[in-house]
C-alpha cells in the first residue's frame, strides 16, 4: 500500500517522508495564504494545521493505547506526525560547519529548556534583558507559556545544534500577534551564550519574518534596551523604526527580511519554505523529531489566544509583557531577543 489513510482523513507515505506528498481524495493539498480579511478573524492555515496536529496525535494515541493496540498502528500515527512537523522544518549549515535544525517548539520541550536555564548556560544579563530587571531565573509557569504554543496567534520555533550523536537545543524565537492590530506581531529570540557568533540569531530571524510575512503580519515589534548598543545597530540594519505603543517604546520593522539578511542562498531557500509550511528534512533530522515526540501524549496542549496573550507572573493573570532584547557582545553578534521559550 503506497499509503496510509491518516486519523485526519490525509494520507502520507511513511517510507518516503522526505519531500512527500499530502493528499486528501487523491488530490495535491496545498496551503494558501488567507486574506487579510480572514486573518483579522485569527485563522491561520499553518497554525491551525500545527495546533490541530499536536491534539490528533495526542487523541489518537490515547485511543490505540486504550484498545492495546499493536505496536503497527502506534508507529504508523508517529510517523504521521513527524511527517505534519517536517513540513515546518529546516536543516543548515552554521558559519563552523555545524548542522543546526530548526523545528516547532513541543510542549514536551519543558525539560529540556529547563536544564538550559537553570545550568549557568544562559548568564544573568540575558535573563535581566529579557524581563527589563534584575532576573535570576525562571519560573515553572513561564516555562509552560514558553513551551505550549496554540500555534494559532502563537508561534514558536527551536534550534537545535548536531554536537556528537545528539541534539542540544541552543536557542528559541516565537512571534505573537497583536490583539488588536493583527497585522502586527511581537517577537522575541535568545541563544544560548557560548552559541553566539555563528549565525544562529539571524538564521532564527528571517525564518519568523517569513513566517510572519506568509501569514499577513506586515510589522514585528520589540523593546529595545536604550543602552543595548550592539542590537540597537541590529535594528539600523533592518530600517527599524521607533513607535511609542502606550507607555513603551517599540523597534519596529516590516517583513520580512530580504535576500541580503543570510548570504547562504540554500539555507534562505531551506529555511522560507519551512516558514511557510513546505519545509523538509533529512533522515538524520527525521530521527531526531521522533525523538522528540515521544511521550508528547503526556503533555497538554495550548488552547487558544487567551493562553498566549496572558502570562500568569504572580497567581494573578496580567497583560503579556512586551519581549525585551537581551545583550549581544558585539556588531557580529546574534540578535538575541530575551523572551525565553
Amino acid at each position: 500500500m503506497d499509503y496510509i489513510q491518516s486519523t485526519t482523513g490525509l494520507k502520507v507515505r511513511p517510507q518516503s517522508l522526505i519531500g512527500g506528498i499530502r493528499e486528501k481524495d487523491g488530490t495535491k493539498m496545498q496551503e494558501k495564504k488567507i486574506s487579510q480579511n480572514h486573518h483579522s478573524s485569527h485563522t491561520h492555515i499553518a497554525h491551525t494545521t500545527l495546533h490541530n496536529a499536536l491534539l490528533s496525535y495526542q487523541q489518537s494515541l490515547a485511543a490505540v493505547q486504550s484498545l492495546s493496540a499493536d505496536p503497527v498502528s502506534i508507529k504508523l500515527i508517529e510517523e504521521e506526525f513527524v511527517y505534519a512537523l517536517s513540513q515546518y522544518c529546516a536543516c543548515v549549515s552554521l558559519r563552523d560547519g555545524r548542522k543546526l535544525m530548526i523545528r516547532p517548539i513541543l510542549p514536551n520541550d519543558i525539560d529540556r529548556m529547563k536544564e538550559a536555564l537553570t545550568s549557568g548556560e544562559v548568564s544573568q544579563k540575558s535573563l535581566s534583558f529579557r524581563f527589563n530587571a534584575v532576573t535570576v531565573g525562571v519560573k515553572e509557569h513561564q516555562l509552560l507559556y514558553f513551551t505550549n504554543i496554540d500555534y494559532n496567534t502563537h508561534f514558536a520555533i527551536a534550534a537545535l545544534v548536531k554536537e556528537g550523536d545528539s541534539w542540544k537545543g541552543v536557542a528559541t524565537a516565537r512571534f505573537i500577534e497583536d490583539s488588536e492590530t493583527p497585522s502586527v506581531a511581537e517577537w522575541a529570540a535568545i541563544v544560548l551564550d557560548r552559541y553566539h557568533a555563528v549565525g544562529i540569531g539571524s538564521i532564527l530571524l528571517f525564518f519568523i519574518s517569513t513566517m510572519a510575512h506568509h501569514f499577513d503580519i506586515k510589522q514585528l515589534e520589540a523593546i529595545v534596551h536604550d543602552e543595548n548598543y550592539p542590537v540597537l545597530h541590529w535594528m539600523k540594519k533592518v530600517n527599524a523604526t521607533r513607535q511609542l505603543r502606550g507607555d513603551s517604546r517599540y523597534w519596529v520593522f516590516h517583513t520580512p527580511l530580504g535576500d541580503d539578511w543570510l548570504k547562504d542562498g540554500s539555507a534562505r531557500d531551506s529555511i522560507r519554505r519551512a516558514a511557510c509550511g513546505d519545509g523538509s528534512v533529512d533522515e538524520e533530522c527525521l530521527e531526531e523529531l521522533r525523538r522528540a515526540i515521544r511521550n508528547l501524549h503526556h503533555s497538554p496542549i495550548a488552547a487558544g489566544r487567551e493562553t498566549s496573550d496572558h502570562v500568569d507572573l504572580a497567581g494573578v493573570k496580567e497583560k503579556r509583557g512586551a519581549p525585551s532584547v537581551s545583550f549581544v557582545s558585539s556588531f557580529e553578534d546574534e540578535l538575541d531577543i530575551g523572551e525565553l521559550f
